[in-house]
């Protein structure tokens, strides 16, 4: 499980970060943010972990 939460947090990590310039782009920062928050809690796995 803890290699598969891994992959899935670093997918998340790269469908964020897009810079949020305008009003949509920062609710997807930020939801994507909320995601990678969720499977650290349910996993604990944490993000920096996988960024390593």
């Amino acid at each position: 499980m803890e290699d598969k939460a891994r992959r899935i947090l670093l997918r998340l990590h790269e469908a964020g970060g897009c810079g949020a310039q305008d009003e949509y782009a920062q609710g997807w920062d930020e939801a994507i943010t909320e995601a990678i928050r969720i499977v650290e809690e349910e996993t604990g796995t944490r993000i920096e972990e996988v960024l390593d």
